[in-house]
């Protein structure tokens, strides 16, 4: 017996146990009397001799009474005093005054504060310093008896290699002592369980032991396919103190996260792990509402994208439920400029499934239209879209061309949804929305007036509110009719306008003014909206002189004949030579009326070869000096149906089919009877009133210089050309070095090969390398700028060889080619007129033989053939020339045969 005040006698028999007891002299020592025994010299101690030096046999004792007592923990009243030893010093004090030094066994007394801190003596009583389990009695001892959890307090950023290793779980043996540890873990307190997690303990990676933090550690059996991740056995009876504890041994939202944040660490590139643990995150998120530090995942976790083969933080992903055909280079655009990688049902499909949890993620779902402006923004500074010329981002080329025109108009398109969505039962929306003609087309007189409607600083700043987009120190660069980018500041005046020969004639002093590109002015009427962009058409007016040498001569029949088809008995139809006319503009504001004094107006002759003009309710048709009569027939079909198109909003077709119909009957195209505005006063026109002949789609593909004209040869393989033509493309710009069509002599009439007979898609290859040689020849002779896919080639054919090139295509024109021939290559002008001239291509698979070959002639390519060569004014300045081309099956045969002035 260690109780220095209990005597313990040994009785030899039963006989000699009742006699001791009967004489009163003697106890039977209970398990309980013991105990309270115990209870009763702790609490006589701590009255008289508590913290004061004691006999180490006295501290013996009371390590004695405390290790019986703690094999009877569930029979003790906690709310008794018991002294344990203090650590470092031979005396002993109130359990409840002291702090526990070990946490599964380990001595965290350097990471603890110590200054106002009492220990328990450690090592504890009869344990050995690495058992695990007596440590783990001792621990849940003292903490059940009230003994005070440590507090860790660890530096900055403290380094593994200075803690102490936790112990494998293998080494809780029993289910008993893995609940102990999960006592003890949890009476700590949150600050110091988070810093448990730093703590190391030795893990298998890639088959080799390693030490790592427990927080970074995983379950074996979850992470199988991992093996270069840090990875533990855990018993069964340990898994809830393994998780306690930090170790990722469960499904849950942190251990999905944590094993993506790991995939992207260590570029793993297998991209089945990360469909699998995004799966999971997915189903975790799902299933048990559960949310995401979404700052913490965005700022460490990435994926691997096989089609780009490289990775991405989800910070940098765009997610689209559809590509939007319509305006997939734009969105490419913006994903390129702002370094974002797209995820859609085609791009990066293996992702698709997940867009949900993107959405939850808060990943980007949709390009805004402040997306769009920063993709101009820095697409403006790219000096692969301009030519080199100067400091390389003056003049676009027909890449970044493509591009900005791409990015404006789904700019338009952006902002037009985000008033849809976000302005309903507003007056912006009313404007923009409900104030549009349904079916008024471009250029109409209800078109021009919503317009103008729009261009307000009200309407302006609304926009940019309802999109985010404030560009208050720099505005967004605006592309100009020269193919330029300029913003717009108080410095500069800048117009937009529909009309390429009005924005001619303004331009003569060079400078003064920037003109919108028309294609931009068309099909952005928003974005012009936005940065307060004005139209010529609303602020300038239009000036018709009658002059005796130029009168006007009215049209009777062709009168009703425009009255009866448009239901305005108003209209009438007048014959002349031309319409002298001048563009009167202020840049001050709209004009009203014109003062002869007023120097604020300008006035500019207006030089055009309009083959009519329309002036309200008068149709002028230049024709008087032709004596074709089919020549007037085909201006007057056009102008009834840009009448029908402009202000009855029948479609253009539909208007054309109507207009043939109804001219078809009329026989007089000429007259001798003078028009009642004959010599008359000059006529002031708004431009609301005006409607110009104006083929659009020669106006969207035509680039204008106003200034000085430089041209400068480039790499055509800068202009896209298609993986599977490249290698015709260069074959055909080494044969055409060797190609001349105006020496005779190349031309072998005594070699004539009989053209094989080919089937249908040979028939479409034949067409289509002829088309591509006489491109490339156009480009020798031309040169790269003034020769380029979308300005000169017009057939279908071109999306073969340049298939990102959709704009300014029509099969129905009647030619493949147009080129402004200056170099008199083709056709000899008069004077100082050089002709433009239409090209249409013939190929055959062998050679070419004037009276053995036949070509096929389409209606439409005989019409337009037949309306220059039998009107001698376009004669004057157009050419309709057949090109053919022999041996197309053969890039090392082909060559240019014959050209014909048909």
């Amino acid at each position: 017996m260690w109780k220095r005040r209990i005597t313990l006698l040994r009785y030899t028999s039963s006989a000699e146990r009742t006699a001791l007891l009967l004489s009163k002299q003697f106890q039977l020592l209970t398990e309980q009397q013991l105990i309270d025994c115990i209870l009763q010299d702790h609490l006589q101690l701590s009255l008289s001799s508590m913290m004061t030096p004691v006999a180490d046999d006295l501290l013996d004792e009371i390590w004695k009474d405390l290790s019986y007592l703690q094999s009877r923990i569930d029979t003790l009243d906690k709310s008794k005093p018991i002294l344990v030893p203090i650590h470092g010093s031979p005396r002993f004090t109130l359990i409840q005054n002291t702090t526990l030094p070990t946490i599964f066994g380990l001595d965290i007394k350097s990471f603890v504060d110590c200054t106002t801190v009492v220990f328990v003596h450690v090592p504890y009583y009869s344990v050995d310093h690495n058992s695990l389990i007596n440590n783990l009695q001792w621990e849940y001892f003292l903490l059940k008896m009230n003994c005070k959890p440590p507090k860790i307090n660890l530096p900055e950023n403290c380094s593994i290699t200075r803690l102490p290793l936790l112990p494998l779980f293998t080494m809780f043996t029993e289910e008993k002592y893995a609940v102990l540890g999960e006592f003890i873990f949890s009476a700590q307190t949150e600050t110091t369980q988070e810093y448990l997690h730093q703590f190391p303990i030795v893990a298998e990676v890639n088959n080799e032991q390693e030490i790592r933090p427990i927080a970074r550690i995983f379950d074996h059996s979850i992470s199988k396919d991992l093996s270069s991740l840090p990875r533990i056995d855990i018993p069964s009876y340990c898994r809830s103190l393994a998780i306690r504890m930090g170790v990722r041994a469960d499904y849950d939202l942190i251990t999905c996260v944590t094993i993506l944040e790991y995939l992207s660490a260590e570029r793993i590139t297998n991209i089945d792990l990360y469909i699998e643990w995004l799966g999971r995150l997915q189903l975790e998120v799902r299933q048990k509402n559960k949310t995401v530090d979404n700052d913490s995942l965005f700022s460490t976790c990435h994926l691997y994208l096989p089609e780009q083969q490289q990775f991405c933080s989800l910070k940098d992903l765009l997610i689209l439920s559809s590509n939007n055909d319509q305006y997939h280079q734009g969105i490419l655009s913006v994903c390129k400029y702002l370094k974002l990688y797209l995820i859609t049902p085609t791009t990066n499909q293996s992702y698709w499934q997940f867009k949900d949890l993107f959405r939850i993620l808060g990943c980007q779902c949709n390009v805004s239209v402040v997306n769009i402006c920063l993709t101009i923004d820095s697409a403006s500074n790219d000096k692969h879209n301009f030519l080199p010329l100067g400091d390389y981002l003056t003049i676009l080329n027909e890449n970044g061309l493509e591009t900005m025109i791409t990015l404006f108009q789904y700019l338009n398109h952006s902002i037009l949804q985000c008033v849809i969505e976000n302005a309903k039962d507003t007056d912006l929306y009313r404007f923009i929305i409900e104030n549009k003609h349904p079916i008024a087309p471009c250029g109409s007189r209800e078109d021009f007036e919503w317009r103008f409607a729009l261009i307000s600083k009200q309407i302006s700043t609304e926009l940019k509110k309802i999109t985010d987009v404030q560009f208050q120190q720099q505005s967004l660069p605006l592309l100009t009719i020269n193919n330029q980018l300029i913003a717009k500041k108080s410095t500069n005046i800048i117009y937009a306008c529909f009309e390429t020969k009005i924005i001619q004639n303004l331009s003569r002093k060079l400078g003064k003014r920037h003109f919108i590109s028309p294609v931009i002015t068309r099909t952005c009427p928003l974005v012009l909206a936005m940065f307060e962009i004005d139209y010529v058409e609303r602020l300038g007016r239009i000036k018709w002189f009658h002059k005796n040498v130029n009168l006007e001569y009215k049209l009777s029949q062709l009168t009703r004949t425009f009255q009866d088809t448009t239901g305005d008995n108003e209209l009438e139809v007048v014959n002349s030579k031309y319409v002298d006319s001048h563009l009167c503009i202020s840049d001050i504001s709209a004009i009203e009326t014109i003062d002869e004094n007023d120097n604020d107006i300008e006035s500019y002759g207006m030089e055009s070869d309009y083959p009519f003009w329309i002036f309200n309710k008068t149709i002028v048709l230049c024709a008087a000096v032709t004596k074709d009569y089919a020549i007037k027939a085909s201006i007057a079909v056009s102008a009834l149906a840009t009448l029908l198109h402009k202000r009855n909003h029948i479609p253009i077709e539909e208007a054309k089919l109507i207009a043939r119909q109804k001219i078809d009957d009329c026989t007089e195209f000429q007259s001798d009877l003078l028009s009642a505005i004959a010599s008359t006063a000059p006529n002031m026109y708004s431009y609301l009133d005006v409607i110009f002949p104006t083929d659009h789609q020669t106006i969207e593909s035509m680039a204008i210089s106003v200034g000085r004209h430089c041209t400068i040869e480039k790499d055509p393989e800068d202009i896209g050309i298609a993986p599977d033509r490249f290698g015709e493309d260069q074959i055909y710009r080494s044969r055409v070095e060797q190609q001349n069509h105006r020496d005779k002599s190349q031309i072998k009439r005594d070699s004539w090969m009989n053209p094989a007979i080919v089937d249908g898609i040979e028939h479409i290859r034949i067409g289509v390398n002829a088309e591509h040689f006489f491109f490339v020849y156009l480009q020798e002779l031309y040169g790269t700028i003034d020769v380029t896919p979308i300005k000169n080639w017009r057939s279908s054919s071109r999306l073969k060889i340049y298939p990102q090139y959709t704009r300014n295509i029509d099969d129905a024109l009647g030619y493949d080619f147009k080129l402004h021939d200056e170099k008199e290559y083709f056709s000899q002008g008069t004077g100082s007129t050089t002709k433009i001239c239409y090209f249409e291509v013939k190929g055959t698979s062998g050679s070419f033989h004037e009276e053995h070959t036949t070509f096929h002639i389409s209606q439409n390519e005989f019409e337009t053939c037949q309306s220059i060569a039998y009107n001698s004014k376009r004669k004057e300045r157009e050419a309709y020339l057949l090109v053919i081309i022999e041996y197309c099956l053969d890039p090392q045969k082909i060559a240019l045969s014959k050209i014909i002035n048909w």
